[in-house]
């Protein structure tokens, strides 16, 4: 089974197009904590982020850019060594070619003392 069909499978089983929403609660993301989602798709978790307060930078990067959501490659992130103090790959790692380059990446633009989070769904296909 393809990443695509056990993601789409995930979401007839949640009942979601992906469960974003119990996140920020278990996350316990800092209020204005400047956030990039790697991977972001259409960006539903960062709007939700929005609707809920965060006021922090939240930042959406994608292979295919949207509304809000910028172009790019998680294996070569355009922002700064040390320009996020979250660094949110949710689902995103299935899809890159290159995932220790991704987390890599990730790690270069995260701050000192800050926190990192990888979310994916376990199951067995």
């Amino acid at each position: 089974m393809t990443v695509g069909h056990q993601d789409a499978l995930l979401s007839d089983l949640s009942g979601q197009h992906w469960p974003y929403r119990p996140l920020p609660n278990a996350l316990d993301l800092p209020i204005n904590s400047a956030i990039p989602d790697i991977g972001v798709g259409a960006g539903q978790l960062l709007m939700y982020l929005h609707e809920r307060g965060h006021q922090g930078i939240r930042v959406g990067l994608n292979p295919v850019p949207g509304p809000a959501v910028l172009c790019g490659q998680a294996e070569a992130l355009a922002f700064p060594d040390a320009s996020f103090e979250v660094v949110l790959f949710v689902r995103s790692l299935f899809h890159v070619t290159d995932s220790a380059q991704a987390l890599h990446e990730g790690i270069r633009v995260l701050q000192v003392e800050s926190w990192w989070s990888q979310y994916r769904a376990e199951r067995t296909w």
